[in-house]
């Protein structure tokens, strides 16, 4: 075990607000389910899945259950499906929940420039009204580059032989 996966697959429907399922059986019962509904419109939308077995078997199969009744035509193109290196990051780095419990304006400070979810920027601290909170992301513009290192107050002298 340890292995992960990854699910691509685009979809075209000749009809809008439908959904798939992907399953992946093996040996006649469920070895991992995306129970998520995978959208489909009239428009080609592409999904993408990690999947992480909780069982190692030898193989498997997937089954894609198009929940529709009225019977749409369905296009399934470029699927893919292949063993990848995936790290997940700490989703605390990139996003933040700050809330204030008290019945006063609160200040919070915030480590990095944040966005809300209209794209207002926040940085060093958000002031927060009585039993409010706020969803932060990190500013994608705010990421800096790699720079090379910047050592201040130091001299260097090389002496000859």
């Amino acid at each position: 075990m340890g292995k992960k996966y990854v699910l691509r697959f685009k979809i075209l429907g000749t009809a809008t607000n439908k959904y798939v399922n992907a399953i992946l059986s093996a040996n006649g019962s469920v070895w991992v389910s995306a129970r998520t509904a995978y959208n489909y419109t009239t428009s080609v939308t592409a999904h993408e899945l990690i999947v992480i077995p909780t069982a190692s078997v030898s193989g498997c199969y997937l089954w894609l259950r198009f929940c529709d009744t009225d019977m749409a035509t369905v296009y399934l193109d470029d699927v893919e499906f292949y063993e990848a290196n995936v790290t997940f990051q700490d989703p605390t780095l990139i996003t933040q929940l700050v809330y204030n419990e008290t019945n006063a304006d609160k200040v919070i400070p915030i480590p990095n420039t944040m966005v809300d979810i209209t794209n207002v920027k926040k940085s060093t601290s958000i002031t927060l009204k009585p039993y409010t909170g706020k969803l932060l992301f990190l500013d994608p513009n705010s990421v800096a580059e790699n720079e090379a290192p910047v050592i201040n107050n130091q001299s260097f002298s090389i002496a000859e032989n």
